[in-house]
This record gives structure tokens, sequence and C-alpha cells, in this order.
């Protein structure tokens, strides 16, 4: 089943804090792609890091690769028939009290209607969600909201496209980065 799984990692990069400084921004990336090309990218990315004096080992930071290398870096890609996509926020624009707003927002929003839900266990599983989410700080929240919806684009796009191009090759999605485990952890527990 291996060679008929789609992968999908994912990264951010930033403190998703308004700060008011010019050029701040906060990212969330995915790349997806299909199994059988894992071990070729790979190697990419090796290339990348020899190319910029890294070791195979070192984390990537942006700022330690030369444009140059980044461009020859995503063409070399473009053979793995992969999807990117990518979240920003741009911090420069915007202050706590918008993206508390925002929250308040969507909070509302997530218990519009629990008053005509017909479940009592419903009912209150809606209302934690509201709880946990008016709880959040506006940090936690600008980051849980960029992965919310790079998650959500990055699926969408990722389940038609190879259906298009290789239906069997969806039969599996798995997900890594930076906070999956923490992600799948928490699921786990909250069962």
């Amino acid at each position: 089943m291996e060679e008929n799984s789609v992968k999908i990692y994912i990264d951010e990069s930033g403190s998703f804090v308004a700060t008011g400084k010019d050029n701040a921004f906060s990212v969330a990336l995915s790349f997806c792609i299909k199994d059988q090309y894992r071990q070729k990218i790979s190697k990419e990315i090796e290339r990348l890091k020899e190319s910029n004096g890294l070791k195979n080992a070192d984390e990537v930071k942006i700022h330690q690769l030369s444009e140059k290398s980044i461009y020859q870096f995503i063409c070399s890609l473009e053979q793995y028939q992969g999807i990117a996509n990518a979240s920003v926020l741009y911090l420069s624009q915007t202050s706590a009290e918008v993206i508390t707003q925002h929250k308040k927002e969507l909070a509302n929003k997530i218990i519009a209607n629990k008053d005509r839900m017909l479940y009592e266990q419903g009912k209150k599983n809606i209302e934690e969600l509201y709880q946990y989410c008016m709880k959040l700080p506006p940090q936690l929240y600008a980051q849980f909201f960029t992965q919310i919806e790079l998650c959500t684009r990055t699926v969408y796009m990722a389940i038609n496209y190879y259906i298009q191009h290789d239906p069997y090759c969806i039969q599996e999605f798995n997900l890594f980065g930076s906070y999956s485990s923490k992600l799948a952890s928490k699921l786990k527990s909250n069962t």
C-alpha cells in the first residue's frame, strides 16, 4: 500500500505574533507527493543543503539558502508531480486586537446553531469547542487558523489533482510535519 499513498509534509515558519514590524510574515507550508518519489525528493533536499554548505542533518532556514539554489530546487521538484501550498499571515498589517476580534467572530459561528441541535452531547461538544477557541491567545489562534486554512486547501487540492492523474495513489494519505505528531497525540487522547 505504501506505493499507492500520498505523503503530505507540513512545516511552518515565523512566530505568528502581530509585531507591527515591517516584513513580519508567518507561513505554514505543505508539499504533497506520491510515496514512490519520496527517496528521490530526499536526494534533492540533500543537494540543496550541500550546495549551501549545510550538513544533511541540519535544519534548513531560508536565510541560509541562495536565491539560485532555491530556484533550482523548486524546478527540480516539478518532475515529481507534487503539490505545494502555503498560507501566509502578514503580521505587519494586523494587531492582536484584530486577531482577537476574528477569533470571537469565528467562535460565535461555532455556537450559532447550538440551540437548534437535537442531542445534548452534541450541544456540549459545541460549547466545549467554543470555550477552547475563546481561550486561545492571539498568537496560537493565528497559528491554528493558518494551519487549518492550509490543511483544508491542501487536502482539497491533493484529492482533486491526484484523482485525475493517478486515482489509486489516494488510497492512503499520510500527514508529516512539525505539528502532525502532536495533533495525532491530542486527537488520540481525546477519544
